[in-house]
């Protein structure tokens, strides 16, 4: 009910409603289920072709289901991670968490710990301080 088409023929184009957008943490299905392509998985989108990738089969470990994917890479680098059909688990979707969640290892990634100031600004820690400040707070939290 969130996506719709304006225009005719070849002038269709496929959104979301003025006052909708798509909050379904199953929204990353939708290039899988579109009949003509039009919808792309953003992060994938014109980065390689299928025939280039090398894939692996697995289970998805970011929901207590065990959904079954399919993990496509180029050399080293996981390009995508798809559904695989199976159909007493997790039919032929997977959560968006699922789907996405490679990205944080190539391009989010963070190196050092740190530390959000009250400017709303962040400062990097030494491992040593960070580990410090979290057993702190996870002390604190405990003996309440």
């Amino acid at each position: 009910m969130s996506l719709g088409a304006t225009g005719r023929g070849k002038n269709t184009e496929i959104g979301t409603y003025v006052e909708n957008m798509v909050t379904s943490e199953l929204s990353g299905n939708l290039p899988d289920v579109c009949p003509v392509g039009a919808l792309v998985n953003g992060p994938y989108a014109f980065t390689s072709r299928p025939w280039e990738l090398k894939n692996y089969t697995s289970m998805d470990v970011m929901d207590s289901l065990g959904s079954n994917i399919q993990i496509d890479t180029r050399g080293s680098e996981i390009m995508r991670i798809l559904p695989r059909v199976h159909e007493e688990i997790n039919e032929e979707w997977i959560a968006d968490k699922a789907r996405h969640a490679f990205d944080g290892l190539k391009y989010q990634r963070l190196l050092t710990p740190l530390k959000r100031t009250p400017d709303n600004t962040f400062k990097d820690l030494l491992w040593e301080e960070a580990l410090a400040e979290i057993a702190q707070k996870l002390n604190s939290v405990i003996s309440c």
